[in-house]
């Protein structure tokens, strides 16, 4: 299946997220990541490889957990336009069990 990703998609996105009662800051955090998303992606087709190759240039670019963050924005609208097989998962996190002896 092929899937068109443009602004129009985009505040229809923003639109779902209000009706769906996500606070201000999520809608802009989810908004600013999609739209990276799609000014990566742009001209290209989405794929699940189109997909992967923004995350690998995110992963080099990024944190850890603002990775995660951004593509949780990511899979949100990728389940919004019906491209769920597309989504693509997170980077696993190891929490440190004990603190680190400079920060007691």
């Amino acid at each position: 299946m092929e899937y068109i990703i443009n602004m129009e998609i985009i505040n229809e996105f923003k639109e779902y997220l209000k009706i769906n009662e996500k606070s201000k800051a999520t809608i802009d955090k989810y908004l600013r990541d999609v739209i990276a998303f799609y000014k990566t992606i742009i001209n290209q087709k989405l794929t699940k490889e189109t997909v992967l190759a923004y995350k690998k240039v995110i992963c080099e670019n990024y944190a850890a957990i603002s990775v995660n963050s951004m593509l949780a924005a990511v899979n949100k609208f990728l389940d919004f336009i019906g491209a769920s097989e597309l989504k693509v998962k997170r980077l696993k996190i190891q929490r440190n069990m004990f603190i680190n002896e400079q920060k007691e």
